[in-house]
């Protein structure tokens, strides 16, 4: 009998001891440590638009082995995704729809996951065409770089307005290049005192939220003539107004006595004198 104790006895410990064994075998389960990006890094698309492609990403472990039934997470800079997470699926991927935000720039979306310890930046840019309704105002000049420009008001300041000051010659308010417009007005305004002209109108102007408004150089200018009939249409569909005048000031003062004017939709310049009254439409840059 008593050995027959001890034979039971030997018998459980050895099966504890092979039960401890199989649990302490049991390989470990992976471990995601990168983050890959399969597809979708430096797209463009419009302002407020889905990219052309989703966003792909890959889980893998440190053997390049695919992760699979693990949360990934997407967070963006600007604008919204199709959803914050996504399971990796058998070959470990996921992807997602990027809608981009309103800004004309470049735009990020991370990428992270349990284990990770540096986020997957993927990068996107924001474009606008002109006629587009943007900060404010309708898109009529790009520059070179496509993330700057000009925005036109959706309706003039004044149908009648005088440049001001005729006979005295205002310090720095005769540039004409595109961008001297707000130089030109600040030194217009503070070297002329008299109210209710072009420059003052746009000076302190107040328009959806913005007031860095300003009256634009004559090339500037020029630039909604090439661009009237679309500047007209959105006006309109935005809230706003037609032009109103056939002349419209421009900042750029050709002399004492004369600033230049631009007709539309012809586009002329020609230097009229400062206290005929002309037509007013204010600019913003991006």
């Amino acid at each position: 009998m008593k050995n027959a104790s001890l034979n039971a006895l030997t018998i459980l410990l050895l099966a504890i001891g092979i039960m401890a064994c199989s649990e302490n075998n049991e390989p470990e389960p992976p471990v995601a440590t990168s983050i890959i990006l399969v597809s979708g890094d430096t797209q463009n698309a419009m302002i407020g638009e889905a990219l052309p492609d989703p966003v792909e990403v890959q889980l893998v472990d440190q053997n390049g082995s695919p992760i699979a039934g693990s949360t990934i997470r997407f967070e963006v800079s600007q604008g919204s995704l199709s959803a914050p997470n996504a399971i990796s699926d058998t070959q470990g991927s996921a992807s997602v729809v990027w809608t981009l935000g309103d800004d004309v720039a470049v735009q990020t979306l991370s990428v992270s996951a349990d284990g990770i310890n540096v986020p997957l930046s993927v990068n996107a840019t924001g474009t606008l065409e002109k006629g587009d309704f943007y900060k404010g105002g309708i898109v009529f000049y790009i520059d070179d770089s496509k993330n700057h420009g000009f925005v036109c008001a959706i309706k003039d300041q004044s149908k009648e307005a005088g440049w001001g000051c005729s006979g005295t010659e205002l310090d720095k308010a005769d540039a004409t290049i595109p961008g001297s417009g707000k130089l030109n007005t600040g030194n217009i305004v503070k070297g002329c005192h008299t109210a209710g002209i072009a420059a003052e109108l746009c000076l302190n102007l107040n328009l959806n939220c913005f007031t860095d408004w300003f009256l634009p150089a004559r090339d500037l200018m020029i630039q909604t003539a090439e661009n009237y009939h679309t500047i007209r249409r959105i006006s309109v569909m935005n809230g706003g107004a037609d032009f109103s005048a056939e002349y419209y000031w421009s900042s750029s003062q050709s002399d004492s006595d004369q600033a230049y004017v631009i007709q539309l939709p012809s586009g002329i310049s020609r230097p009229l004198p400062k206290n005929g009254l002309w037509g007013v439409r204010a600019v913003r840059a991006f």
